[in-house]
């Protein structure tokens, strides 16, 4: 940062003099800066040394790395990046930046003091997960980042910095793409009647919020610009089944895997997320 007043640079040409030599302003700044320890009882090089951790942890054009190394430093990221497959709720507590190791220690915790505990967001992004995924599954931690990207995540920055970018190699069931309301209507019809089943589709995705489908959307539509939400097939076949295992109008696993097989690129998906027994 330009208005950044680096220590190290303003000591350079004094790290070898005694603290009565600095000029009067740099010696009020040493005193300060340097404290609780003293100029004179440092060698030069102790100075230098000094300045420079100063500089450091004070230096906003420092701040992104800085947060990378407590991030890292607090997950224990060496044993984790090695770990060949991590779980869906591995890879949930690492998102939390959390080791997945204190997980039961810390599932009580409110990261940042605001908002949900550790352990209900946890739940939440797993719940998403089996919806779009299936249960029980494990990935690359690469992967499982790509993916949480893919539905616009918020990712701690040492979790991004593995995705770099211009890699081509994809995500897992990354061709289950988003598709609009109409095509959702057509291939999940959980009333016979056509004009019913409109109808009791427009009100849940108009209240998405109120039906629990906020996270099965992707954007919101702009009413008089021609537009309108796109909608993850994969999450909207897990919110049917859950409504139908409730005694809801839904649809069961069944039903659901023949019409998610209709999406484009849903078809792998669909068999692993609904098994035939």
């Amino acid at each position: 940062m330009k208005n950044f007043d680096s220590l190290t640079r303003a000591c350079e040409e004094w790290f070898d003099k005694s603290l009565d030599d600095l000029p009067d302003e740099l010696r009020r700044r040493v005193e300060k800066d340097f404290f609780p320890f003293g100029w004179d009882g440092l060698s030069a090089e102790q100075r230098r040394c000094f300045a420079l951790q100063w500089d450091y942890k004070n230096d906003p054009a420092m701040a992104e790395r800085r947060s990378v190394e407590w991030q890292e430093s607090v997950v224990d990221w060496d044993y984790w990046q090695k770990v060949p497959l991590l779980t869906a709720q591995e890879f949930c507590i690492l998102r939390q930046v959390h080791d997945p190791r204190n997980f039961e220690v810390d599932r009580t915790s409110i990261p940042g003091g605001i908002g949900k505990t550790l352990g209900d967001r946890v739940s939440d992004d797993l719940r998403i997960i089996e919806r779009s995924l299936g249960p029980e599954i494990k990935h690359p931690i690469k992967q499982w980042v790509k993916w949480a990207q893919q539905q616009a995540w918020d990712i701690p920055i040492y979790l991004r910095i593995l995705v770099a970018e211009g890699d081509a190699e994809p995500a897992f069931d990354s061709l289950c793409q988003p598709v609009s309301a109409g095509l959702i209507r057509k291939n999940f019809p959980v009333i016979r009647d056509q004009d019913t089943n409109e109808k009791w589709w427009k009100e849940k995705m108009a209240e998405a919020e109120r039906y629990g489908l906020l996270d099965c959307r992707v954007g919101e539509g702009k009413k008089g610009r021609g537009g309108g939400s796109l909608w993850r097939p994969d999450m909207i076949a897990g919110w049917l089944v859950d409504r139908h295992a409730k005694g809801k109008e839904g649809l069961s696993a069944d039903s659901v895997r023949c019409g998610l097989k209709k999406f484009p690129g849903c078809e792998d998906i669909a068999d692993r997320m609904f098994r035939q027994d």
